[in-house]
């Protein structure tokens, strides 16, 4: 099964600044998921269902973009790490591909980076 090229922002807040974007991408049997913006509780369900959808491709690598993460929290964490277990439980394996500053924070602080592999470039 093959996703689709995916590029929406992804509008949760009242004033329609786009607070999360999400993009879809694949590369072969690697799917890229950039994600610009807010991973927090009100986006953090996006962030999964996407998730959701990738692994039905069933593919080998998914790469996390979070390069444009402005801000990080407990919700999106969940949903990151949620991420990654619903991966690996499909078969695949996940990486991050530069962390924001945000996001490097939060996974020091917690005691996660451990969990997320980085790539080196966008499809690797």
């Amino acid at each position: 099964m093959s996703i689709p090229q995916v590029s929406a922002p992804v509008i949760v807040h009242a004033d329609e600044e786009p607070l999360l974007s999400l993009e879809l991408a694949n590369h072969g049997t690697v799917t890229v998921i950039r994600i610009s913006g807010e991973l927090d509780m009100s986006s953090a369900p996006l962030f999964t269902d996407l998730v959701e959808a990738v692994v039905g491709g069933r593919p080998t690598r998914v790469v996390v973009d979070m390069a444009n993460v402005t801000f990080l929290c407990a919700s999106g964490l969940r949903a990151l790490i949620q991420a990654r277990d619903m991966i690996i439980a499909g078969g695949g394996r996940v990486v991050l591909r530069a962390p924001s500053r945000p996001t490097r924070r939060i996974l020091a602080i917690t005691r996660t980076e451990c969990l997320f592999p980085h790539a080196v470039d966008a499809t690797t």
